[in-house]
Parts: structure tokens; C-alpha cells; sequence
């Protein structure tokens, strides 16, 4: 039986494309995946293996061969380095976001798309840094920040992983917590509140926009009088609450985060998600 922590192997295959008899050849000639077992036999598979194993499918695919990706038992990714163009990979909702305006911003906007494209998680890391120099807070979050985390919704969208992501996602939770500071926080907040911890950074980007446009917002992990619910990929079924629910992408039932970038933002939208119970009459 699987469980979301426990995968059958007939269920990564479907996730990650592979047959589960590339899984096991993978497995028995050179050591990895190594998944544990069941009293019955049956293998299971964590989360992250699953993960791991999308890269190394998709550079399988790119044509680099498995016994360069798997050496010794270990998985060998190149996470510095560029890699291998696949077809029909294209980063558009991220590039065509609202708020980039002008040469440098829109310098900034094109080299981190380009970086997703590639899945270059260095080259994005390092537009990541230029933008803390080169814009202010506001323009950071709305031109660098929050398009990063676009971009990579729409990486998993089409079935894309960028190799370690969870490094970009921490670098990028890490700025928005610091801009957050610099934002007012007098007067009734808004709270906001990540689906999961892969969320945190869009939680974190969106409660600064907001700061930034002049609604104290903080974000929280107890789920009682949660009035946005913020998520990075589009959810299973919206939650039975009040609360409003945004994601990085359209989504029917939520508001996608563009609708938060744009210098004509609605006194509507704002009222809306500054009182979310008023949403729902």
C-alpha cells in the first residue's frame, strides 16, 4: 500500500515516466534508486527519491547516460553547470509578469527566466543577488522575487524539476522575511499562511507585496482565522475556510499572484484580501 510518504514502485513510475523495470535494472547495475521494503517484499519510495529521480529521468532523456548520473550508488547531479536544452521547455507566465520596467529590470527579468529555462539554479541564485543591489524592495519583490517562484510552478507544470530548487526556495524565503521588515506593521494583519513548507517562500514574497502596498500582513502556521492561504502549485481541493486562497499560477476558485503585480491593482482586490470573510458573501 502506498502512502504520500510511502510510494509504490508502479506509482513512481508514473511520476517520473520510467517503467519500474528501468527502476529495477537502475537499481540492481548500479546501485540507486535503493529503496526500503515492505514485510511483503514490495519496495517503497520516499518523496525525495521520487524527486531525484525526475532529474535523473529528464537528463536521461536530454541524452546524458545513466552511468555518468549514478556513480558508486550515488546520484550525480550538475547543479553548477548548464543543462541539456529539452524540447519545449519554455518559461512564459514568469517572463511576461507585470513590473518589470526598463532596461535593468527587465535585464534582470529575462537572465532569470533564461536561468530557469535551463535549469541553471547558479545563474538564477546569482540574479537573485544583482536584484538586492540594482532594485529597491518593492521593485525586487515584484520583478525577481515572486517570478522566480512562478517559474518554477511552471517547471513542475510541465513536468520539469530544477535540480536542488530547494536551495532557490530557501535564498528566496530568506530575502523576503528581510524585506518584510522594512515594510509597515501597524494595524490589523492579515494572515497568510503556506500549504506546505515548499510554499513558505511564496507566503513570504506575497506577504511582503502586500506590506509593500500598505496592508500589515505576517505569516503563520497555526491554521485558526487564516485569511489567505497561499500556495505554490495548483491545490487537490480548496480548504474549507473563510480565508481567500492565491497560487503562483491561474487556478479556478484563486487568485494567481499576477493579479497582485500590477500598479493598477483594484482598491476591489485589495479590500478583498484584506478582509477575506467579506469574499465569501
Amino acid at each position: 500500500m502506498s502512502t504520500s510518504h510511502q510510494l509504490s514502485i508502479q506509482n513512481v513510475a508514473l511520476a517520473t515516466g520510467l517503467t519500474p523495470g528501468v527502476i529495477r535494472v537502475w537499481e540492481d547495475r548500479y546501485g540507486w534508486p535503493s529503496p526500503k521494503r515492505h514485510s511483503n517484499g514490495h519496495r517503497f519510495f520516499t518523496p525525495r527519491e521520487v524527486e531525484k529521480l525526475k532529474q535523473i529521468a529528464l537528463l536521461v532523456k536530454a541524452g546524458t547516460p545513466i552511468g555518468d548520473l549514478i556513480v558508486n550508488g550515488i546520484p550525480q547531479f550538475p547543479v553548477d553547470h548548464r543543462m541539456p536544452a529539452l524540447p519545449g521547455l519554455k518559461i512564459v507566465s514568469a517572463r511576461t509578469l507585470p513590473g518589470a520596467k526598463g532596461p535593468v529590470m527587465n535585464a534582470l527579468r529575462d537572465d532569470l527566466c533564461q536561468a530557469l529555462q535551463e535549469r541553471h539554479l547558479g545563474r538564477a541564485l546569482e540574479t537573485i543577488q544583482r536584484a538586492r543591489l540594482d532594485l529597491r524592495p518593492f521593485d525586487e519583490l515584484r520583478v525577481v522575487l515572486i517570478p522566480a517562484l512562478v517559474g518554477l510552478a511552471e517547471l513542475h507544470q510541465q513536468h520539469y524539476v530544477l535540480p536542488d530548487e530547494a536551495t532557490l526556495i530557501a535564498a528566496i524565503r530568506e530575502r523576503c522575511t528581510q524585506l518584510l521588515r522594512r515594510f509597515p506593521t501597524q494595524g490589523s494583519r492579515v494572515t497568510l499562511q503556506a500549504t506546505t513548507t515548499a510554499d513558505d517562500g511564496l507566503a513570504q514574497a506575497v506577504a511582503g507585496l502586500l506590506a509593500a502596498r500598505g496592508i500589515p500582513t505576517r505569516v503563520v502556521t497555526e491554521t485558526a482565522d487564516v485569511q489567505l492561504i497561499v500556495t505554490l502549485h495548483p491545490p487537490t481541493g480548496l480548504r474549507d475556510t473563510h480565508g481567500v486562497t492565491l497560487t503562483a499560477l491561474p487556478c479556478n476558485g484563486c487568485i494567481p499572484v499576477i493579479k497582485l503585480l500590477g500598479d493598477d491593482l483594484s482598491s476591489d482586490l485589495l479590500m478583498q484580501l484584506a478582509a477575506p470573510a467579506m469574499a465569501v458573501h
